[in-house]
């Protein structure tokens, strides 16, 4: 146990495992029930694990972790916790109770049936037949077989045409199109970027991956997976010399050896037959060894100048690598490429990752450059890692910015609170800007609700009132009901020609006339005009309309305005202008006795100078009047 590794090797069948611990407990019973399933999970356990599993099956009282844990060096309990958590998920490992120590026990039936594999020899579930000579496959022949209907599945990816459609099943091509490898577009195939990784991936990465997506489909229709899995498991103990008897399967274990049967993974000359093979290239699935040619030997070689050659003649090999290699010459068995910045960025672009293309150049190696250490170049393997870094350089996080505050305490306020919580990205306090994260905007926007982010805020496009007619300024305030802020540009040509350049002065006269704003009467009375002002002044921003929440605590008598509402109508009147030389003490003073009256009086103010049938005004609840009818928001009053 102190030199057991969870090596490479068992990646895939972890996967296969993890779909088995996703079963439900029903389904995993009835597989443990089977010495051949038994022996089968067994096979697929990490090394660590089956350590475990062999030493418990003859104990058939619990063992303490304390003790299991005795049994691996310090350095590798990261490897026995894991090995530990992959037995609980199969519940293959059960809790029980031992003097209230932690402890545990092999799943009873399990223990059973292992122990019936292993010391028994006639576990085969499968019985063999003899088949007529004339029909007998010799290995070479189901190696051959096995191979043209996998490679017949990839050219299908790599290589669409209408001959390669032909060659594979419709059941194959919605397995392809449900698990995500290819899509339709304007009624053709095209490859997504998981397709692109999966014709990557060694061959029993590529034979798991599909099992497992069709195992997920079946799943989904609500058919029986149990005699597919028991398939899947008996093969680990059968042979590709003999052939097997049909006579006692399912109907769903005959359709799944029909769809194995597309694949390569068996040989059955008709589903009548009564009997199918399984061929070498099952070895692979399985993890046993096979001198197939289903494992194919290395034909490329890397030079440290990025060259690659290819020695193979394979269409199917040239289109794989030239989906990160640039070709330059072809002869009859022999392509040269060549590795550089732009191929490799073309597999980046497709979600093809650095590790994936070294792994392939390693897996695909010459048996020459399989004598050397390292077996690719460490320039070529370190380039290709520099290129995907390029990548790297920048972080796409998303977000909302906040910008165009109207003075450096509403910017200092919420950047400070978006601090607090986390979620600031990045700020420019020159510009008076922010970005807050995506997951933080909600409640960023809901403390300091004046402010809301671009992706839901609404214009009234810019028109200028005297070059329209009322009955579109009719129309166009219909139109726009669902807005919740008004584009001030808009608002100023509106007032412009309404008001005639006279009103203007006459506005900025009452304004100037509040002299005493320390006082805070004096300064809610002239509230409405102030605004006015206010809103004339800061043509270079967009007026944001007070929130619903805002109105709503105006509206209310100040006494009962609780502390959150004074808070939402301070944030207000601190972005006016008119209240900014005014002390936080006065200020929530006003906001105490505030009234959404008060503010209404300045629409009501330039609607009466200006000439009525083209002017508009604008309720900070975010009402539109045009021609003396009121357009109210439908998100906000409904219809």
């Amino acid at each position: 146990l102190e030199q057991s590794k969870m090596n490479s090797t068992h990646k895939v069948p972890q996967t296969f495992l993890n779909y088995l611990s996703q079963l439900p407990s029903g389904i995993l019973n009835k597989l443990y029930e089977s010495a051949v399933a038994c022996t089968g999970i067994y096979r697929y356990l990490p090394s660590v694990a089956q350590q475990i599993v062999m030493r418990l099956s003859l104990v058939s009282s619990g063992t303490t972790i304390a003790d299991i844990e005795g049994w691996m060096v310090d350095e590798k309990k990261d490897i026995l916790h894991e090995s530990l958590k992959y037995l609980r998920q199969l519940h293959i490992l059960q809790e029980c109770n031992l003097s209230s120590i932690e402890s545990v026990v092999l799943n009873r039936v399990f223990a059973k049936n292992l122990r019936l594999a292993l010391l028994c020899k006639d576990t085969i579930c499968f019985k063999t037949v003899t088949v007529d000579p004339k029909h007998q496959k010799s290995f070479a022949d189901l190696d051959s077989y096995a191979s043209e209907r996998w490679e017949s599945v990839l050219k299908y990816l790599a290589l669409p045409s209408a001959q390669s459609e032909k060659s594979v099943s419709v059941e194959t091509k919605r397995v392809l199109q449900d698990s995500g490898l290819i899509q339709l577009c304007d009624s053709k195939m095209q490859l997504t970027s998981d397709g692109f990784q999966f014709i990557l991936y060694d061959r029993r990465q590529q034979l798991w991956t599909y099992l497992l997506h069709y195992l997920a489909q079946l799943e989904k229709k609500g058919s029986p997976v149990h005699d597919c899995i028991m398939l899947i498991l008996q093969a680990c103990l059968g042979s590709h010399r003999a052939a097997y008897s049909t006579e006692n399967l399912t109907e769903a274990a005959l359709n799944f050896i029909q769809h194995l049967r597309e694949i390569g993974l068996v040989h059955q000359r008709k589903r009548s037959a009564g009997w199918f093979y399984y061929t070498p290239l099952i070895s692979v699935l399985t993890g046993l060894k096979s001198s197939s040619s289903s494992s194919k030997e290395g034909f490329l070689i890397v030079e440290t100048n990025f060259r690659v050659y290819c020695y193979t003649d394979s269409v199917l090999d040239l289109a794989i690598i030239s989906t990160f290699c640039e070709p330059l010459y072809r002869f009859p068995n022999l392509v040269a490429c060549i590795l550089n910045r732009e191929s490799v960025r073309r597999a980046f672009q497709v979600n093809i990752p650095a590790g994936q293309i070294i792994q392939y150049l390693f897996s695909n190696a010459h048996k020459n450059m399989q004598k050397q250490t390292p077996t690719i170049p460490s320039t070529v393997t370190d380039q290709i890692k520099l290129w995907e870094m390029e990548r790297d350089r920048f972080k796409f996080d998303p977000g909302v910015m906040y910008s165009n505050f109207f003075s450096d305490t509403d910017y200092i306020t919420i950047r400070d609170y978006a601090k607090d919580l986390g979620v600031l990205l990045c700020e420019h306090e020159a510009n008076r800007a922010l970005v807050v994260s995506a997951d933080g905007h909600e409640q960023s926007n809901q403390f300091l609700t004046l402010f809301t982010s671009d992706s839901k805020k609404h214009t009234i496009n810019l028109v200028s009132v005297s070059e329209v007619k009322n009955d579109q300024l009719k129309q166009h305030g219909e139109k726009n009901t669902h807005c919740s802020s008004i584009s001030l540009r808009f608002f100023i040509s509106s007032l412009s020609a309404a008001c005639k350049g006279s009103s203007y002065q006459r506005i900025r006269k009452l304004s100037d006339n509040c002299s005493d704003r320390s006082n805070s009467v004096s300064v809610v009375n002239t509230t409405s005009q102030s605004i006015a002002c206010w809103l004339i002044d800061a043509s270079d921003f967009l007026l944001r309309m007070a929130d619903t929440a805002v109105i709503e605590a105006l509206r209310k008598p100040s006494k009962f305005r609780n502390l959150k509402e004074v808070q939402l109508v301070y944030f207000f009147l601190r972005r006016l202008d008119v209240f900014r030389g005014v002390d936080d003490q006065t200020l929530r003073t006003i906001c105490q006795s505030a009234r959404y009256e008060q503010f209404q009086q300045a629409g009501k103010f330039l609607y009466k100078k200006g000439q009525r049938s083209f002017c508009w005004y604008i309720l900070l609840s975010g009402a539109v009047f045009c021609d003396g009818r009121i357009y109210l928001p439908v998100e906000r009053y409904g219809e």
